[in-house]
C-alpha cells in the first residue's frame, strides 16, 4: 500500500495541473522528490530552511506543498494554523506514515541563537511591537506559545516537536555551515551539479530597526529558555 500511494504521489508529480491544484488550495507538506525518492526535510523556522528549500529548487528537486505567501497573503478560509512548510512532526505522522519516505534530514540551531533570530523576524514582520525586550517576552509568553500550534507560525516551538516521532533523522547543526547539508542532499537524490552552494536567504534586516539592548537575555529569563528548550538542548546536543 505504501508504495503505492508514492507512485500515486510521483505519477501526479509530472503533471503540470497538480501543481495549479496545490497552488489553488495551499496544500503544504515539506516533502522532497527527485529520482524516485522522497524526503521529509523537517523545515524548522530561523534554521536555514528556506535556503535549502532554495537550493533543492535550483538542483532540479521537486519540492511539495510550499506556501511562502501563507502569512502575507492568508487564505480566507485557511485549514491549517500554520504555513504547512512549519509543520510540527506530530502533525505530519497522522497524515503520512514513516514508510511513506526513503530518509530524512533537517538543520538545527543553538536555541538561544534561534529564539533571538526568531525575535527579530517578528518584529520585523510587525507581530511582536518594535519596543519589546526579549527578556520580558521569555518570561511572560514562551511557556504559552512554545506550546501552542501555529502560534507566529512556529517559530516558537521547540525544534525536536518538528521531526516526526519514531522516525531517524540525519541531523546537522547550523553552526557548522551548510555544506555538509549540500553534499548530503546531492548524494542522496543523485544530482550531478556538485559544483554549487547553499546560499543565504532571508537576510537579517533588523539593523537600524531593534536596538540591540532589547535582545539582551537576563538569567530569569534564560532559565525559562532552557526549562522550555530542554528537549533540544539535551537531544539535540546543545
Amino acid at each position: 500500500m505504501i508504495s503505492f500511494y508514492k507512485k500515486l504521489f510521483i505519477n501526479f508529480h509530472k503533471h503540470q495541473f497538480k501543481i495549479k491544484i496545490l497552488t489553488r488550495f495551499n496544500l503544504i507538506l515539506p516533502i522532497l522528490h527527485k529520482n524516485n525518492v522522497l524526503c521529509h526535510f523537517a523545515h524548522i523556522p530561523k534554521c536555514a530552511g528556506s535556503s535549502i528549500e532554495n537550493y533543492c529548487q535550483s538542483v532540479g528537486i521537486n519540492i511539495a506543498f510550499i506556501d511562502r505567501a501563507f502569512v502575507a497573503s492568508p487564505a480566507a478560509q485557511p485549514w491549517n494554523v500554520s504555513s504547512p512548510q512549519h509543520i510540527d512532526g506530530y502533525s505530519l505522522s497522522r497524515l503520512f506514515p514513516i514508510e511513506f519516505f526513503n530518509f530524512g534530514f533537517a538543520v538545527v540551531r543553538d536555541p538561544v541563537s534561534r529564539i533571538v533570530s526568531a525575535f527579530k523576524h517578528q518584529i520585523i514582520q510587525k507581530k511582536i511591537p518594535e519596543d519589546t525586550n526579549l527578556s520580558e517576552f521569555i518570561k511572560q509568553e514562551l511557556n504559552n506559545i512554545s506550546g501552542q500550534l501555529g502560534v507566529y507560525d512556529n517559530h516558537f516551538l521547540p525544534q525536536t516537536k518538528f521531526l516526526i516521532p519514531g522516525m531517524s533523522y540525519q541531523i546537522y547543526k547550523l553552526e557548522n555551515g551548510l555544506d555538509n547539508v549540500s553534499q548530503f542532499i546531492d548524494s542522496k537524490f543523485q544530482n550531478s551539479e556538485l559544483d554549487k552552494e547553499i546560499l543565504h536567504y532571508n537576510a537579517d534586516r533588523s539593523k537600524g530597526l531593534i536596538n540591540p539592548s532589547q535582545l539582551l537575555i537576563d538569567d530569569q529569563a534564560m532559565d525559562v529558555l532552557k526549562e522550555v528548550y530542554k528537549d533540544d538542548f539535551i537531544k539535540l546536543g546543545y
